[in-house]
């Protein structure tokens, strides 16, 4: 599913039904079926703000230089896969991430 929100060449269901072991035999159907089961979950919501979003946003109101922009969006990656911030916002790791970039 998120191949399919994400990429621009969104690959054919047919594709992971091949990549798949054969030990979980799974089927067209399995894979459709668990797709709607999990946009009911989610009311359709698929929405992200990404904390590359708002360095963005801080970049078009504050033009900040490319050299802390790439430092940013480097932090910003790490902190999202860190524990230690699983539990903030994406504005917050953003604005944290432009600040140590500085």
């Amino acid at each position: 599913m998120a191949t399919k929100y994400e990429e621009i060449l969104i690959p054919h269901i047919d594709n992971f039904v091949a990549l798949a072991p054969q030990a979980y035999k799974i089927t067209k159907e399995s894979v459709l079926r668990l797709e709607g089961t999990l946009l009911n979950l989610l009311n359709f919501d698929l929405g992200y703000e990404s904390p590359l979003l708002f360095i963005h946003q801080t970049d078009l109101i504050t033009p900040l230089p490319q050299f802390v922009k790439d430092r940013a969006a480097f932090l910003s990656k790490s902190m999202i896969i860190s524990s230690e911030y699983r539990y903030k916002t994406s504005s917050k790791i953003a604005a944290e991430s432009i600040r140590i970039a500085k």
